[in-house]
């Protein structure tokens, strides 16, 4: 149990340290504003929605295609815009880095899992190892970028670096917990 715990922490601790600098140094994600960010930022307070993730156009709540409400929501899909938006109402200080003790947990609890694996799957070298986490990182990237991509739209570009990331990300921690995980007796 030391071992994985030791192992998830340095696995976390690379990936933590890969993600800052993807988003801080390298910036492969874009992250553009509205040009009028002032508009969009006044609609959605005045919308006076709660926390939560919204559609637009919002989906009619019938799947009865022939009806007036699905005929409208269908329209409007294919005219644009369509948006998902992950809406938060509150503000947050700029220097709060909670965020990033939640994003760290969420490494470290994945690392975790991974460790777990490595511990059962019992693989003698380390290039075996690190490979079976670039594999949990081809898995992720498939099924969250993929996913996103297919059902929400998410822009190739994005998905395509997203996808990368995670390979990579998914490598780095291989390497810290191939070096650690090694099978008893190995």
């Amino acid at each position: 149990m030391a071992r994985g715990i030791l192992a998830a922490l340095a696995g976390a601790v690379l990936m933590f340290i890969w993600g800052a600098l993807t988003w801080m140094v390298l910036h492969l994600y874009p992250h553009d504003g509205f040009k009028n960010g002032e508009v969009v930022s006044a609609s959605l307070k005045a919308s006076n929605a709660e926390t939560g993730v919204y559609w637009v156009p919002t989906p009619p709540g019938t799947d009865d295609r022939e009806s007036p409400e699905f005929k409208e929501f269908a329209r409007k899909l294919k005219d644009g815009p369509r948006a998902m938006v992950i809406y938060n109402a509150n503000g947050m200080d700029a220097n709060d880095m909670t965020f990033m003790a939640k994003g760290f947990l969420a490494l470290l609890a994945s690392c975790f899992v991974a460790a777990l694996m490595l511990d059962r799957a019992a693989i003698r070298n380390l290039l075996g190892r690190v490979l079976f986490c670039t594999t949990i990182g081809v898995i992720v990237a498939l099924y969250s970028d993929g996913s996103n991509w297919a059902f929400f739209s998410f822009p190739q570009g994005w998905t395509i670096i997203s996808m990368i990331d995670h390979v990579i990300s998914w490598t780095l921690a291989g390497v810290a917990m191939g070096l650690i995980m090694k099978p008893r007796g190995a």
